[in-house]
């Protein structure tokens, strides 16, 4: 079931794209004692862009086993077992949904950044790379781990994004997912502060190309 959160079609004419509003993701599910601020931040940008199921092409197999298709093209298997290394690993916590699915969702997007991360250090097993996800990886270029190379729209340091969502914001290893000038300090909304300069934004394909 598709979570109910508020849909407002944003225009941008300077720009030339549109993005949708799910500030509503800030206060749904939010970071618990783990360091993965950076995979939250990815996560909730990602399903801002192109809401739930839609990060990655899914497909259970007969075994239960998932198999993820990103959008750049690289496949992931996912057992059941993995998922739930990727839940207990994530420490997500439910904050103010109506309903668990973007959680859910949220456990699988993490699980198949694990995955990522193997082939990126192929010397880590599963375990470890789920490990790995809490402040080992670069921000700037995180979004790598989603397979979402050309999805993302890079704005230099200190750049105006107040006007948009879906957008990743950083200072060194503290990062953010923001929308619409409210940012996400464990699932509480707070205005954006000029201390995260470094930003980028998760737009889908027709946005990417500029159209």
């Amino acid at each position: 079931m598709r979570i109910r959160l508020t849909l407002c079609l944003l225009l941008f004419s300077a720009a030339g794209y549109a993005q949708t509003d799910f500030s509503g993701m800030i206060s749904c599910f939010r970071q618990g004692d783990k360091d993965n601020a950076a995979p939250i931040a990815l996560i909730k940008a990602s399903i801002a862009a192109f809401e739930i199921g839609n990060v990655f092409k899914e497909k259970t197999m007969a075994n239960g086993t998932m198999e993820a298709t990103l959008k750049n093209g690289t496949k992931h298997l996912l057992t059941t077992q993995e998922l739930q290394m990727a839940k207990d690993a994530a420490g997500f916590e439910i904050n103010n949904c109506k309903d668990s699915a973007a959680l859910r969702y949220a456990i699988k997007c993490y699980a198949v950044m694990a995955k990522e991360r193997q082939l990126d250090i192929p010397s880590l097993d599963y375990e470890a790379a789920l490990k790995d996800l809490e402040g080992n990886v670069e921000v700037s270029t995180i979004y790598t781990l989603l397979g979402l190379e050309k999805n993302i729209k890079k704005f230099r340091n200190g750049t105006y994004v107040e006007n948009l969502c879906a957008v990743v914001v950083w200072k060194g290893r503290d990062a953010v997912f923001h929308c619409n000038g409210l940012i996400d300090k464990k699932g509480k909304e707070r205005s954006m502060s000029v201390l995260y300069y470094g930003r980028f934004q998760v737009v889908d394909e027709w946005d990417a190309d500029g159209n």
